[in-house]
């Protein structure tokens, strides 16, 4: 039987978007911003926009987890708010804080 917990525990796309701050160098204000409106949008405006940082990230040679992704774009319509939350949930945690002097 599956585990469900070990499913969750794969990259969704908000911790795509984190590996793209720590390792391709996304500005980490913006690519917050980006995942900010990615989860508020309708799936019809989600569908025309996440191409294109989907093809940044790959041209950055971050892959994001495929069958996650595709879960989470056929959950949406059902639980959009619950998808957004563990998006969000998990670029926050992936993400490190800027350092305060």
């Amino acid at each position: 039987k599956p585990d469900p917990a070990a499913w969750y525990a794969r990259p969704n796309l908000g911790a795509t978007l984190a590996t793209a701050v720590r390792r391709a160098g996304h500005q980490a204000e913006r690519t917050e911003s980006l995942l900010h409106v990615l989860t508020r949008l309708s799936d019809d405006q989600l569908h025309r926009r996440l191409p294109a940082p989907v093809t940044r990230l790959l041209q950055d040679g971050i892959t994001p987890d495929w069958a996650v992704l595709l879960n989470d774009l056929v959950q949406r319509p059902y639980h959009r708010d619950k998808v957004g939350l563990r998006w969000r949930d998990a670029f926050y945690l992936a993400t490190p804080e800027p350092r305060r002097t």
